[in-house]
């Protein structure tokens, strides 16, 4: 994994560098998998639900159908998501590393911090991201220390194709600013 872990410190310092992200240390450990919130076993099978991941982890709580007592959508459809104390919705789990021989025996289950416990609050929740979820207001559900600059913002409301001539002319900008 060293080599991987090098790579990825490598291409955010250097993609994401002059935006203010940086990418913290890896330690290498044997006998890990590295697992992207984008890798498949076949399409539209992914290798991990990284957002299940963060709750069963306790890094953020995970808002489904099933977290309101009083369904109003009945059978129809609802994507859930995931809310972290701290951040709201301003956060991406991109990435899961599997220690295989890495073993705790004291290791105590964390549970998420449940940042929405009123059922209101998760009905309003659950239809901004079903109903609205190109506008992001979903993130801001509660109140947030930080949140993604318009920069971040705008990179990500960019269709992936468009994305390198978007950094080309932030990095222009940047220069000419300066």
């Amino acid at each position: 994994m060293a080599k991987e872990a090098e790579e990825i410190v490598r291409r955010v310092n250097e993609i994401l560098g002059p935006f203010g992200f940086e990418a913290h240390p890896f330690k290498d450990y044997p006998d890990t998998d590295l697992i992207y919130d984008f890798d498949q076993k076949a399409p539209r099978l992914y290798s991990i639900l990284v957002q299940t991941a963060a709750h069963v982890a306790g890094a953020a709580y995970y808002y489904q159908k099933k977290d309101v007592i009083n369904n109003p959508w009945g059978d129809k459809t609802i994507f859930g998501i995931s809310i972290h104390p701290q951040y709201g919705g301003w956060f991406a789990i991109r990435a899961a590393i599997i220690f295989k021989n890495l073993k705790f025996a004291d290791l105590k289950k964390k549970d998420p911090v449940d940042a929405i416990p009123d059922q209101e609050t998760r009905i309003k929740l659950l239809n901004m991201l079903n109903e609205d979820w190109e506008y992001w207001k979903a993130r801001d559900i509660i109140k947030v220390s930080e949140r993604y600059t318009e920069e971040a913002i705008n990179y990500f409301k960019t269709l992936p194709k468009d994305r390198y001539k978007l950094i080309e002319d932030m990095q222009a900008n940047r220069k000419n600013n300066a």
